[in-house]
């Protein structure tokens, strides 16, 4: 099967692409790609994270550069509002802050 889809795409894009039969028996199978496990297990929806970049792009274009403190007090207001008491009571550390300007990096 694999075989035969890799011909259909090359005849259509004359690009050359592997398909692994055992990732798509998994996917058959109802198994989660990697990113898509990941995104499950993101604290912050897509329309918060686009609010979370557009405050920091708005700041440093303000001549205010986010520092991890400030982003973390502003991340923390949104996940609170949103998980409540599940949340923890520390919020978000350095990490947290670290991958989400890392993820977001192209458009920082």
């Amino acid at each position: 099967v694999c075989h035969d889809f890799e011909k259909i795409h090359y005849q259509a894009t004359k690009k050359r692409i592997k398909l692994c039969h055992v990732t798509l028996l998994q996917r058959y199978k109802g198994w989660k790609s990697c990113i898509k496990a990941a995104q499950e297990l993101e604290l912050l929806l897509p329309g918060e994270n686009k609010l979370i970049v557009d405050y920091i792009i708005h700041s440093a274009q303000q001549g205010f550069p986010v520092t991890h403190k400030r982003l973390k007090v502003e991340i923390d207001k949104i996940l609170r509002e949103q998980l409540g008491d599940e949340f923890s009571k520390d919020g978000v550390g350095k990490q947290f802050t670290d991958q989400l300007v890392q993820r977001n990096s192209d458009q920082l």
